[in-house]
Order: C-alpha cells, then sequence, then structure tokens
C-alpha cells in the first residue's frame, strides 16, 4: 500500500464493506479473513482497542477451525495491541505463542513480526542487547521471503528501537544486531522462546 493517508483511510473503508458483507453472508472464513484486514488497519491507524476487539474475534473464529496458519497472525496483530496498550506481560505471552505457531509452519515472515514484538516489549523493560540480537534476527528473517517492512510498520517500532540503541555504544548495538542476523530460523526463534528479559 501507498504510505498516503487517503489511501489507508480507503482501504479500511474497503475492508469494513466486506466486514459487513462477510456478516451478512454468515461466512466464518470470509469474515476471520475481514476482522484480521480491519484490525490490522485500526492498530497502524491508532485504535488499539478496535483493533484488539476485531483481532480477537477473528482469533476465536480461528481456533474454532483449527487454523494455525491465520490464527499465527491474529495472535501476532493482539500482541501488538497489547505492547501499544502498554500491557507488556500480555504482549509477550500473544507473541511468544504466535512465535510458536511460526517454528511449526515454517512462516518466517510472522516469525520476524513476533521477534520484533518481543524485541520492542524487552526494549519496554529497558533491555538493549536483546533488542539489537532479535531486531537483528528478524531483519534476516524478513529478507529470506524478501519482504520490506511499509513506513507505518517501521513507524510502530521506531520508539522502542531509538530508546534501546541509547543504551549502547554503537559497537555493540551493531554487534549485537550482527549476531541476531546470523542466528538461523531455529536458532532465533530458540532464542526469543528460551529467554525472559524483564519479565
Amino acid at each position: 500500500m501507498s504510505g498516503d493517508r487517503g489511501d489507508h483511510e480507503e482501504s479500511k473503508t474497503f475492508y469494513e464493506e466486506g466486514l459487513a458483507l462477510s456478516r451478512k453472508l454468515d461466512d466464518k472464513a470470509l469474515l476471520a479473513s475481514a476482522l484480521i484486514s480491519v484490525g490490522a488497519e485500526f492498530l497502524l491507524q491508532g485504535d488499539h482497542e478496535r483493533g484488539a476487539m476485531l483481532n480477537e474475534e477473528a482469533a476465536e473464529l480461528y481456533r474454532e477451525r483449527g487454523n494455525r496458519g491465520h490464527l499465527q497472525y491474529a495472535l501476532d496483530n493482539l500482541g501488538w495491541a497489547a505492547l501499544l496498550r502498554g500491557n507488556l506481560q500480555q504482549a509477550e505471552v500473544l507473541h511468544r505463542e504466535s512465535l510458536a505457531l511460526s517454528r511449526q509452519l515454517g512462516d518466517k515472515l510472522v516469525a520476524a513480526e513476533a521477534l520484533e514484538g518481543l524485541a520492542c516489549s524487552a526494549s519496554a523493560r529497558g533491555e538493549a542487547e536483546p533488542v539489537a540480537r532479535l531486531f537483528g534476527a528478524a531483519e534476516a528473517q524478513r529478507e529470506a521471503v524478501g519482504y520490506r517492512q511499509e513506513p507505518r510498520e517501521h513507524a510502530l517500532r521506531q520508539p522502542y528501537l531509538g530508546a534501546a540503541r541509547t543504551r549502547l555504544s554503537k559497537a555493540r548495538w551493531n554487534a549485537a544486531w550482527a549476531e541476531g542476523r546470523r542466528l538461523g530460523f531455529e536458532e532465533a526463534i530458540a532464542y526469543a522462546l528460551e529467554n525472559a528479559w524483564g519479565g
């Protein structure tokens, strides 16, 4: 999508129309997909409560259907919603659950999102080196699938990233980031799941 806010408003309107139609049709698969799309758009536009509510409904539908592939997206979105509302413990639980599913499914893109979610939580708890490693690991996984973040996604992470950078020298930050980039898919997930920072 374009970085222009008007385009995003148009997209949200389109998704909301799809959401209303899927409710009318009583198509649960279509409804869950629409809930995730609209919920993510609300999160990116700063309405964290509404975004969380829609993703919670999507997660419930995906659990009912046993759809782990899409459940990981809903859990990741819920993790970001919790983080942005200041609930670090809940954010960490949700991002870990999403990350565990990503490991089972071999999904590097969703894993990268969850790794960065955990990095942001660690930053909010005052950590630095783990933040750099997790961001480095996420960057490598994202590059592996050829995905580039849009500006709004990067903007969500920037306050946490910037705060953590101030706690380390440039040399130590770059070294920790490089260590994260060298981690393979399984190694990166193991590092994130086997460690807890400040919780």
